[in-house]
C-alpha cells in the first residue's frame, strides 16, 4: 500500500471521491473506511485522518452527494437510517433532498 506523497488537498478530495463512488454503488449505509482505503490504495488509518470514524465518513458523504444533486444516494441512505448519525440541523437538510 506505499502510494507517493501528495498534497493533503489533493489526498482529501481523491478519498472523498473514492467514498462517493463506493456510496454510489453499494450505499451509504455499507460504506467502510476499509472499502474506501481499498479503493484508493491507502491505510484505513490515513481514511480515517481525513473523513473520521465511520459515522463522520458517512455523514460527510451523504452531504457531498446532497450538495452534487445525487438525490437518489441520499434518498437511499435516508431510508435504509444511514443519516442518522447526522445532526438534526443535517438530517433535516437531507430529508429536503
Amino acid at each position: 500500500m506505499t502510494q507517493e506523497r501528495k498534497d493533503p488537498t489533493a489526498r482529501a478530495e481523491e478519498i472523498m471521491r473514492a467514498a462517493i463512488k463506493l456510496a454510489l454503488t453499494t450505499g451509504v449505509e455499507k460504506l467502510t473506511r476499509r472499502a474506501v482505503a481499498k479503493e484508493v490504495g491507502v491505510t484505513d488509518g490515513l481514511v480515517s485522518r481525513y473523513l473520521g470514524n465511520c459515522d463522520a465518513m458517512r455523514g460527510r458523504v451523504l452531504q457531498q452527494c446532497a450538495a452534487q444533486g445525487r438525490k437518489t444516494v441520499v434518498r437511499n441512505a435516508v431510508k435504509a437510517g444511514a443519516h442518522m448519525s447526522l445532526t438534526p440541523r443535517e438530517r433535516k437538510v437531507l430529508e429536503a433532498v
